[in-house]
């Protein structure tokens, strides 16, 4: 059954999120905390599965460390999506800008353009 969810679900959600973390969009923050929520309540459910179902898994710590990346991968996007409203962006204050005004919030794709352009 899990697998209609990741073909009509998690694959277009891929390609989108694919885009926003890399041009860095914090729209993407909530679609993917809900993601990571339904990815850990389905592992949950399998390794319950794997070990205590009717076909309990003889090596069942083979089968948690084969499933370990579909745990934290999940933890770590909740860890960076849920601590802040822009998960993209951090706050500067090293340097100044040629304005004059002290350094503010900078986006992901931001820094790469000024890296880009030898600032």
């Amino acid at each position: 059954m899990t697998i209609w969810l990741d073909d009509l679900v998690f694959g277009p959600f891929y390609v989108v999120a694919i885009y926003a973390y890399v041009k860095g969009k914090n729209w993407i923050r909530m679609p993917s905390v809900i993601y990571a929520s339904i990815l850990l309540t389905n592992v949950t459910i399998i390794l319950g599965e794997e070990y205590a179902g009717q076909y309990a898994a003889p090596n069942f710590l083979m089968v948690l460390l084969a499933n370990l990346a579909w745990i934290l991968f999940p933890l770590l996007i909740i860890g960076r999506m849920w601590g802040t409203e822009h998960p993209f962006t951090r706050t500067t204050t090293s340097r100044r800008p040629e304005s004059g005004k002290p350094a503010s919030a900078t986006s992901h794709s931001e820094l790469i353009e000024s890296a880009e352009a030898g600032q």
